[in-house]
């Protein structure tokens, strides 16, 4: 079985913070959606896609793989998720 908590509000109502703290609490994994977005960015940048090109972007994501999990081992550094694009770490760069 697996849980998804959503938390809905107005801007700057404290809902990332409360959502890391019930994450961290339950043990269960935060997904970061503006870590996400700023590894999609660093994927685009690096693979020369310009950032206002939306279809190729699309196109580099869904040719692309993200994971997010729980950090283990050296990767508990005070990070609530782990991102792993392409087989590759960008945590430190995006969390």
């Amino acid at each position: 079985m697996s849980f998804q908590i959503a938390i809905d509000g107005l801007i700057a109502a404290g809902k990332g913070t409360v959502a890391r703290l019930v994450a961290e609490r339950l043990g269960l994994l935060y997904v970061d959606t503006g870590a996400m977005y700023r590894a999609t960015a660093l994927l685009s940048r690096e693979n020369g896609v310009n950032w206002d090109d939306e279809e190729g972007i699309a196109k580099l994501v869904s040719e692309s793989e993200m994971i997010l999990r729980k950090p283990v081992g050296q990767e508990i550094d005070g990070r609530l998720t782990t991102i792993i694009v392409n087989g590759k770490d960008v945590s430190p760069l995006v969390v």
